[in-house]
């Protein structure tokens, strides 16, 4: 009980992180896609939302960033890997030892969880004293892959075709985050953008919950990943102008 009272809002927060991380890969047990998905852009906000509790309002402990760690482990590994794993999988085609196509739709979300937990291991360790992401951070891994799955497909299991080309971008964003790549920590220029994003996957995945207005979903899923991808591809270069002071060897 004496570490239930230690709790800040901020923890709380990360814990419900965690849990909305846990309800996806349930969901996707349920083979109830788009809602899987749908939670872990909730996740995303939550996991904004208690690092800025934690500098509002501080910590009365020290192990906040272990148990983000965990929380972004679950909902930003394991979660979209375990979504992009069911609907690429298909045991018509055979185990995976037999099919190529399987045989991806194991190898890459297992890559990928490991990528992630290397990244939020780094992290954890010194990342989070520094001005910058070094590597792709796992929240916008999550994002991206999770976007273009709703993008691609809209909430069932993918065709051969779309089955490749998500994997493909899940083995980009794994690389991407354990790279040296430096990218911006969210800043007041950065907020707007962010948010709008992920307001407007959010919404789209919505829609193709409780609606079958396809056109408007895919619109906003473009909008989304536009944004996101705008943030993968010239982040660093906005890192390396505007965030990062210049190294002794590139005064030189």
């Amino acid at each position: 009980m004496t570490l239930i009272r230690k709790l800040s809002a901020a923890d709380l927060v990360t814990l419900a992180n965690a849990l909305l991380g846990f309800l996806a890969i349930t969901y996707v047990v349920d083979r109830r896609y788009a809602l899987a998905g749908l939670l872990v852009f909730v996740a995303i906000v939550l996991d904004g939302l208690d690092g800025a509790l934690a500098r509002r309002f501080g910590s009365r402990h020290q192990f906040g960033r272990y148990l983000d760690f965990f929380a972004d482990s679950v909902s930003f590994c394991f979660a979209p890997a375990t979504l992009i794993y069911t609907v690429t999988y298909d045991i018509s085609r055979g185990p995976a030892w037999v099919s190529w196509e399987n045989s991806l739709a194991v190898v890459i979300p297992t890559i990928y969880v490991c990528m992630g937990i290397l990244r939020l291991a780094r992290f954890a360790e010194e990342g989070y004293q520094k001005p910058y992401f070094e590597g792709l951070p796992t929240p916008a891994a999550a994002y991206l892959v999770v976007t273009v799955y709703i993008l691609l497909d809209g909430g069932a299991a993918l065709e051969l075709g779309s089955h490749l080309l998500v994997l493909i971008v899940m083995a980009f964003a794994g690389g991407l985050m354990v790279t040296s790549l430096r990218y911006p920590k969210l800043q007041r220029g950065l907020i707007a953008p962010s948010l709008a994003g992920i307001l407007s996957m959010v919404v789209a995945t919505w829609l193709i919950v409780v609606t079958s207005d396809a056109v408007s979903a895919h619109l906003l899923a473009l909008f989304g990943l536009s944004l996101i991808a705008v943030y993968v591809l010239f982040g660093p270069l906005y890192s390396r102008r505007n965030v990062l002071p210049r190294a002794p060897e590139e005064m030189d």
